[in-house]
């Protein structure tokens, strides 16, 4: 029953949010494509804020939140 439950993880590839670093699914419903890649978001304040200033988040100088 174990390898059942292992396929059904690997099936499901968790993200990482750019904003809030929180784990996502690979089909939230929050993305965006920028620089040819798609992005996933936790929720759409983390997507607003990414959107607003993509290059603070994908360089590692995000101010805490």
């Amino acid at each position: 029953m174990s390898s059942q439950s292992e396929a059904v993880n690997d099936s499901v590839t968790q993200l990482k949010d750019p904003v809030c670093g929180m784990q996502v699914s690979q089909d939230s419903e929050f993305h965006t494509v920028y620089n040819d890649q798609t992005l996933r978001f936790c929720s759409e304040h983390c997507l607003h804020k990414f959107k607003v200033d993509p290059d603070t988040y994908l360089t590692g100088t995000a101010p805490e939140h």
